[in-house]
């Protein structure tokens, strides 16, 4: 799933905050591709196709990668992570029903987006039988993304690209320091493959690979690039306010939630980075997460990680409480002393800040 509205505010003008990705086999170079196992499952079984067709499509696009890339890994999820594991299980006795429909050849309104259980299975074999084209397949201890994360940090490949229609990636692997890693969504893959008059002829592949510094340049033109804690804690605020996989499971504490809906009003109605009037009502996702970004450009030029954490905190809190007492003086309810506020202040900081940091772990 990823971050809900990024994908669309990104794809609303892609050359702003991406540029053209271009690997050929002529030019063979060192570029090493992380693939997300589960997000290639999903995109090469289009038209319910069968475990047998996923294994010819996945042999056919890696050897496409390979006569180009330097390395490909490709990562699959293992179990789920504790906060996702309830929602893994009825997602997974969700797709046995259909599959258990589909046979029985009812109608079923997800039957385009089925994968056959043994699909999987299928893909993993098409990757070894490709190990001469430095073709690997990895099994994450939890989620694919995790583990790409982890594999870009321990390695020493400069230039890293990530395919996956996933935008958690952006969040949690663009903002590493000291990698030019870039994420190219599956959608936008393309490859010309040699006529049959011109077999010698070079297999392009094409996308369109997102960068940190083109959307930095966008959104946090006053934060150094050298400030990788800054960019981490910024992504993961935003993925929190705007919704993501961790803030939609049973996992997350009802009282994060509720929290995380007062920062993202507070985000909405501002007057430093908010959005106009008519779309404060009812926000699209995309809105939401312009929102949040305009909002927290604000506190960029703050050097010490703790104190900018503690100014965002302070400004979302103290909005909304503001709000909230001039609320209860026109319904003329009990005034609140000084004492009282502050304390009601800190509670809710220390709410949202356990809030942020269980979404950054």
């Amino acid at each position: 799933m990823g971050v809900r509205g990024l994908f669309s505010l990104l794809a609303q003008d892609p050359s702003r905050f991406g540029e053209p990705w271009v690997l050929s086999s002529e030019s063979k170079a060192s570029t090493v591709i992380h693939i997300d196992g589960p997000a290639l499952l999903f995109h090469l079984s289009s038209g319910k196709a069968s475990p047998r067709l996923v294994y010819e499509r996945t042999t056919c696009f890696l050897q496409t990668l390979g006569s180009s890339a330097c390395r490909i890994h490709v990562v699959f999820d293992g179990v789920a992570h504790p906060a996702k594991r309830l929602s893994q299980i009825e997602r997974m006795k969700k797709v046995a029903v259909q599959c258990d429909d589909d046979m029985q050849q009812r109608e079923s309104k997800y039957r385009s987006s089925l994968v056959h259980p043994l699909s999987e299975a299928a893909m993993i074999e098409a990757t070894h039988n490709l190990s001469h084209l430095n073709c690997h397949v990895h099994r994450a201890p939890h989620e694919a993304e995790q583990t790409i994360v982890q594999m870009i940090l321990a390695g020493v490949d400069e230039d890293v690209i990530i395919l996956s229609n996933d935008s958690d990636f952006f969040v949690y692997a663009l903002t590493i320091k000291e990698r030019r890693v870039g994420w190219v969504p599956l959608d936008t893959v393309r490859s010309s493959t040699p006529e049959e008059d011109e077999p010698d002829a070079a297999i392009v592949v094409t996308g369109w690979k997102y960068t940190w510094t083109r959307f930095q340049s966008a959104f946090f033109p006053n934060l150094q690039l050298s400030d990788s804690n800054h960019r981490d804690w910024i992504m993961t605020l935003v993925a929190a306010v705007a919704s993501c996989d961790y803030t939609t499971t049973d996992a997350c504490p009802a009282e994060y939630i509720v929290a995380l809906h007062r920062a993202r009003d507070v985000m909405i109605k501002s007057t430093v980075g908010g959005l106009r009037p008519k779309y404060q009502v009812n926000p699209t996702a995309s809105n939401c997460v312009l929102a949040a970004l305009r909002y927290l450009n604000q506190f960029t030029t703050t050097k010490q990680q703790t104190s900018w954490r503690e100014n965002i905190l302070s400004s979302l809190v103290q909005q909304k409480s503001t709000a909230s007492i001039k609320k209860k003086r026109k319904s003329k309810s009990t005034s609140i002393s000084k004492d009282g506020k502050a304390e009601v202040k800190q509670q809710q900081e220390k709410c949202l800040m356990a809030a942020w940091k269980w979404i950054h772990e």
